[in-house]
């Protein structure tokens, strides 16, 4: 009888580190499928931007002008701000500021756009292949990098934040769940495609300077 329960024991061990989780480009959706989901469906510009992350990411930045900021780094560019910070999962410590003082900036054509929204939509967590392990991640949720998305008013209408340090990142709003894994570790690996169009695009603070 014991080694019954033995035999048991194992197989249901084994069967259990044979289903670990996987993240990958499972999800099959089309370009036409992608482009009606938020924020592709309403977004006319897409931006890749770098940005400080102490000085000015803060509660205390969205009062700073430009040229305010530019007294603290000469090489800011550019200053967007966004209202609406409403997705940001439990691991987080602060919600970010709000403004966006910006040293590199990339406008995405449509190819790039294409190739974003089938990282976003298509590499996503293989359901059935056991449990979900989602990740506390003890650093602070320091971004530099985001990916920003404007109307046809050019307003700011999406912002997509990423600590490629951490593997942290928030997608806000995100009403069609394109960022609903991200505290899942095997699905950091996606942020990994995503530096890739950084990188691709230029974008190099906060990808291999710190």
């Amino acid at each position: 009888m014991k080694n019954y329960i033995l035999i048991f024991i194992c197989l249901i061990s084994s069967a259990g580190f044979s289903q670990e989780a996987k993240c990958g480009y499972y999800g099959k959706k089309t370009v036409a499928e992608r482009n009606k989901l938020f924020p592709f469906n309403i977004a006319k510009r897409v931006v890749l931007v770098a940005y400080k992350n102490c000085e000015m990411m803060s509660p205390l930045a969205d009062s700073l002008s430009i040229e305010e900021a530019r007294l603290i780094d000469p090489k800011v560019i550019s200053k967007y701000q966004f209202k609406i910070k409403n997705s940001l999962p439990r691991t987080f410590y602060f919600t970010p500021a709000t403004s966006y003082f910006t040293l590199q900036e990339k406008e995405l054509d449509s190819a790039w756009i294409n190739e974003l929204s089938h990282i976003l939509c298509n590499y996503i967590y293989l359901k059935g292949r056991g449990p979900i392990l989602v990740e506390e991640i003890k650093c602070m949720f320091t971004p530099r990098n985001s990916i920003l998305f404007f109307d046809e008013n050019n307003n700011l209408i999406c912002t997509y934040d990423i600590c490629f340090q951490c593997g942290q990142s928030a997608f806000s709003p995100d009403p069609d769940g394109l960022n609903a894994n991200a505290e899942i570790p095997e699905g950091h690996d996606r942020l990994d495609e995503i530096k890739y169009i950084f990188r691709k695009n230029d974008i190099i603070y906060g990808i291999d300077v710190r």
